[in-house]
């Protein structure tokens, strides 16, 4: 009985003790559910570059070359940690080969959970147009008491 008490309350602590991320818009590749508590499962992804998630279709976005979008982003979990804070990094990845490009990267100030950020960013031109690419949001989190990095991707295809 008290071996599982000790599971249970080591679960919960693990649990609670990892930053996450979630992609709002455009919308993650999985569910969105779950996305206004701490911790949600959705928004826990370690496995590079998608969290192991595979590609949805139904939920491509086209960005055209040149345009404006606003991206979307909930740090889900706080991990900030005083006198090395981490960051929040905006990418376009061609999926086929892992080519990317850096689009922004957005400094944790130590920000509650749950808080939301909006990054306008400008779609490049990449010599991967028109084929599947992924937008990737890595929240690294240089915090030794962390895991490195946080992953979350949405379908997109770059157009001329």
């Amino acid at each position: 009985m008290a071996s599982t008490i000790f599971v249970i309350i080591a679960s919960a602590v693990i649990g609670v003790s990892f930053a996450h991320v979630c992609l709002l818009s455009p919308a993650q590749r999985g569910s969105l559910q779950g996305i206004n508590k701490k911790a949600a499962g959705n928004c826990i992804l370690l496995k590079p570059p998608c969290g192991g998630r595979p590609r949805q279709d139904n939920r491509t976005v086209d960005f055209r070359v040149g345009q404006e979008y606003e991206v979307v982003i909930q740090k889900n979990l706080d991990h900030y940690k005083d006198g090395s804070p981490g960051f929040f990094e905006i990418l376009l990845i061609e999926e086929s080969s892992e080519s990317s490009k850096s689009l922004v990267k957005i400094p944790d100030q130590g920000e509650p959970s749950l808080t939301v950020y909006f990054q306008t960013i400008v779609i490049p031109a990449v010599q991967w147009s028109g084929q599947d690419t992924v937008l990737q949001v890595v929240y690294r989190t240089n915090n030794p008491a962390a895991p490195a990095a946080f992953y979350q991707c949405a379908d997109v295809r770059i157009v001329p």
